[in-house]
């Protein structure tokens, strides 16, 4: 497995705390809650995002029923897609591909859509928030054929929600006896968190927040001692979009919860809906420890399911969460998003992410760090009109005694800003 998989979350995070290192010593946290919108009402947002946790319960619920039944033969035109190379569009696809880019895929059934729209065209289940509209229906062709009308209006933005995968961590050993992780100690690490320490302007004396949309997180890993964002009671604070399957004990192994077998030391775990059950979000958030002084707390958000694939209506649903609720409870200072999703791909996601969630989080001092993603392309010419607002960081390789770009697997193009 390429060490760029681990290098495109490593080099991220670490500019991530580069970030954190500026706002901690330029702020004093008493302006970061600056007033939101009057639209951006909470009880609209919390039904918004109940209406998306629905429908991904009902798509688990789906991929479920299909694995049952693998071993049957399609008979229904809308549960699979053509060919890319079929002589007829349509049943799936349509003609606004950009070059370079996919086509639209319709298979999750679900349209994102921003603007004020008149009609759903048949959608079974609406999550409205504002402006934003998540709409989901029966079939493919449903779908497509909303789409279709949602795209004839020049005032809306509107493209198929997608699942994104983000691809498994390199395995190392893990060695915390210095808790420092293997990929931070890879760029040194530990010194960079030493001057942190040392740098008398860095100020550590206030408790500041990051949040990582991911997979979930270990809590009872040892790197995380201390180090999670706790409530009053000492309960650990985050969020799930996709409930893990899984509980973890102290020596970082998976167990499955249903499992009656499986012998875990009660003492030693903890059962938190945000648990990972699948491993990249604890290695981000472990480098994230690794690199920052213990006031620097960890929110996780766990957008991935056991499968490590997330939505974009569920990605949406993650930062307007961070806007809505925790800037208000909590000092977050930055998110870190290592799915390629998020406003990289075509003009109506960039100004999706711009409008719901960049741009809110920067009225609110608060930095979006994101990953360019792993496909390979040039992302320059897809939304060359757009500014994205957030950072947006490639993946590197191993070679000799450094890291360099690794244009065979990364992103790449104007749109990066750090590599």
């Amino acid at each position: 497995m390429k060490k760029s998989i681990f290098t495109a979350s490593l080099v991220l995070v670490l500019v991530l705390c580069v970030s954190l290192v500026c706002l901690v010593s330029l702020t004093d946290g008493t302006d970061n809650n600056v007033a939101l919108n009057a639209e951006n009402n909470i009880e609209l947002f919390l039904d918004f995002e109940q209406a998306v946790i629905e429908m991904n319960n009902d798509q688990s619920i789906e991929n479920s029923d299909a694995d049952n039944n693998i071993s049957d033969s399609i008979t229904s035109e809308d549960e699979a897609l053509p060919e890319l190379d079929s002589p007829e569009l349509g049943d799936g696809q349509n003609e606004y591909a950009v070059d370079g880019a996919e086509v639209e895929d319709f298979s999750l059934k679900r349209l994102i859509v921003q603007g004020d729209i008149k009609d759903t065209y048949g959608a079974q289940k609406k999550a409205s928030y504002n402006n934003l509209h998540i709409l989901s229906y029966a079939t493919v062709q449903d779908t497509e054929f909303a789409y279709n009308n949602f795209k004839a209006d020049s005032s809306l933005d509107v493209f198929a929600d997608k699942e994104q995968h983000i691809e498994e961590y390199a395995e190392k050993e893990y060695d915390y006896s210095d808790n420092i992780n293997w990929g931070a100690r890879a760029i040194d690490g530990g010194g960079y968190r030493q001057y942190l320490l040392d740098n008398k302007s860095v100020k550590t004396d206030r408790e500041i927040v990051v949040a990582i949309l991911d997979t979930g997180i270990n809590t009872s890993h040892p790197m995380f001692e201390g180090r999670l964002l706790t409530d009053e009671n000492g309960k650990i604070k985050g969020y799930s979009y996709h409930d893990s399957k899984y509980k973890y004990s102290y020596d970082n192994l998976a167990f499955d919860a249903d499992d009656p077998t499986t012998e875990v030391d009660e003492g030693d775990s903890k059962k938190y809906s945000f648990e990972d059950d699948y491993g990249h979000g604890t290695n981000v958030a472990s480098i994230v420890a690794s690199l920052t002084p213990s006031n620097v707390k960890i929110l996780p958000i766990k957008i991935g399911t056991s499968n490590g694939t997330s939505e974009l209506s569920t990605v949406v649903a993650a930062y307007l969460r961070v806007v809505n609720i925790y800037s208000k409870q909590y000092d977050v200072v930055c998110t870190n998003l290592s799915y390629s999703g998020g406003g990289k791909k075509d003009p109506e996601e960039c100004d999706l992410f711009n409008e719901q969630a960049y741009q809110p989080l920067l009225d609110l001092n608060i930095l979006a760090v994101t990953a360019a993603g792993n496909e390979a392309y040039d992302m320059s010419g897809l939304i060359s009109d757009k500014e994205l607002k957030a950072i947006v960081v490639s993946a590197t390789v191993e070679e000799g005694n450094g890291y360099v770009f690794d244009d065979d697997y990364s992103n790449f193009g104007t749109m990066v800003d750090v590599s």
